[in-house]
């Protein structure tokens, strides 16, 4: 056999003449790497991602210095210089000299998705493609500007919302699903829709629930596309923490349809997110598409069971609607109804605006007694009431109606809450712990829920039950009393149930 000794000869040249442009001081990937330099600028954020922000022929826009949108500037600014295409090495030498600077040479920034911040100041990222205008939104109203001075990043999938427009009326949107034009889902809806573009605080979970055919799809659909548009507007589930916590990074509204099940960890972190906690996984996500933002979230979930009421500390953050099934006559194609929200949007939007710089001004001066959980979504909700179209106390109503609905479901679905309804049915109940959990083993929802593995098999666990169960009994008008574990001599527990309470 003839073999030819040359035959890799040129990709041999090729790898050592990179090399030896990539060692030279002027090699590509200096010339890169200085080339971007010219336009991008650097920075780094508190979780030591480096950040290169686009010229506002682009956008305006931050994305990670080794992501997709810096590489391909790279790779342009390079041949536009040099009208040479740039090898992969010095490519990824010139990304990596770019990242360095950022992180150390280059000012700490805090990069945000669609919405920031700064004092009495909120800016809402429009996200069109090559055009850096915002909204900025204060006391005093809001006015569309060019290239804010803030840091946003537009991570893959996410679409633009319209330039608003001025003198629209919310009111429009009750005509996009029927069960709207219910007052008390009209608070619940539009207190959420709002509450989105806070400025700070925590955010409500809004739960939108009911049979199939109801529009519960349709219904998220429209107001994802008024908050936060994205290409997968409605996700399903999560199934780990780090999914999770990256959907979290990558957009401001986490919206998850069909939810048939919430696992205890997920519940946890729900919660996590929509008060603002921190979230943390074992992978790291500094070099992906997935950005690393603030894990304070506005939730929106669609279900057909009631998937938040056996999960206490999730029900207190939410807001819970049930749709009524759809008549016929009610439903609409989708494209029609695509292309009515088409035409609205720019309004609905600047309605929106105008409900949230109401609620900016007003909100000081917004005080409430109710013991709620969420206080701060309430007061919010209450403050930007005049441009919802409902009176304060329409709106306190659904909300207080709200949290007592939810405390009944809560107790209603737990076989605990059942059966303590039954034994503090003659008269309160006092005593220990263990002596508790054998009068509720020998009821019958006891009796039946013992094999059960949510059921409490020892005094500790049927304790932890009780502490989850609390503040809904409490709310229902429950008189509980629970010992605080530092004293010996206290270990009573004391419950009596409302006047009047058959079952709950």
């Amino acid at each position: 056999m003839i073999t030819d000794d040359n035959a890799n000869a040129p990709d041999a040249i090729d790898e050592l003449e990179a090399a030896q442009d990539k060692a030279k001081p002027d090699g590509a990937a200096t010339i890169a790497a200085r080339l971007a330099e010219r336009e991008l600028q650097l920075a780094h954020d508190a979780d030591g991602v480096a950040w290169a922000k686009l010229p506002s022929r682009l956008g305006d826009y931050a994305a990670p210095a080794q992501g997709r949108e810096i590489r391909r500037f790279v790779q342009s600014a390079y041949w536009c210089e040099t009208q040479k295409p740039i090898n992969r090495e010095p490519l990824t030498a010139a990304l990596d000299l770019l990242e360095a600077r950022a992180l150390h040479e280059s000012p700490l920034v805090d990069v945000r998705v669609r919405l920031a911040s700064v004092e009495d100041v909120t800016y809402l990222d429009l996200a069109r493609p090559k055009d850096s205008r915002a909204v900025q939104i204060t006391a005093n109203g809001w006015k569309v500007v060019e290239a804010p001075q803030v840091w946003f990043a537009r991570p893959s999938g996410i679409l633009p919302l319209p330039v608003p427009e001025r003198g629209g009326s919310l009111a429009e949107l009750r005509q996009f699903h029927p069960a709207l034009k219910d007052n008390s889902i009209w608070a619940l809806v539009a207190s959420w829709l709002v509450s989105v573009w806070r400025p700070c605080g925590g955010y409500a979970v809004l739960s939108i629930r009911g049979e199939a055919g109801s529009g519960k799809s349709t219904l998220a659909r429209v107001l994802v596309s008024l908050v936060d548009p994205r290409k997968a507007d409605l996700r399903r589930p999560p199934t780990k923490d780090r999914d999770l916590i990256a959907a979290a990074r990558a957009a401001h509204v986490l919206a998850f349809d069909n939810v048939s099940w919430i696992p205890d960890w997920l519940a946890d972190d729900l919660c996590r997110i929509a008060t603002g906690a921190a979230l943390a996984t074992r992978e790291l996500f500094t070099t992906a598409d997935e950005f690393v933002v603030q894990a304070r979230r506005p939730l929106l979930l669609t279900s057909i069971p009631d998937v938040v009421s056996n999960r206490e500390d999730l029900r207190d953050r939410a807001a819970v609607v049930f749709l009524p099934p759809m008549s016929d006559g009610a439903r609409e194609e989708d494209a029609t109804l695509d292309q009515r929200l088409e035409r609205a949007r720019p309004r609905l939007v600047g309605a929106m605006l105008d409900a949230v710089v109401v609620g900016m001004r007003r909100l000081e001066e917004v005080q409430l007694s109710q013991g709620v959980r969420m206080l701060d979504h309430l007061r919010w909700a209450v403050a930007c009431a005049p441009g919802l179209g409902l009176s304060e106390k329409e709106n306190i109503d659904a909300h207080v109606t709200d949290r007592t609905s939810g405390a009944a479901a809560s107790i209603e679905g737990s076989p605990i809450g059942r059966a303590l309804s039954k034994v503090t049915a003659n008269g309160p109940w006092v005593g220990p712990a263990e002596e508790l959990l054998k009068k509720l083993n020998s009821t019958a929802d006891g009796m039946e829920a013992r094999r059960n593995r949510t059921w409490p098999q020892s005094p500790r666990a049927l304790r932890s039950v009780l502490d989850r169960l609390a503040p809904s009994l409490r709310r229902l008008g429950w008189e509980v009393e629970l010992p605080d574990g530092k004293s010996h001599r206290n270990r009573l527990i004391r419950l009596r149930a409302p006047v009047g309470l058959n079952s709950v």
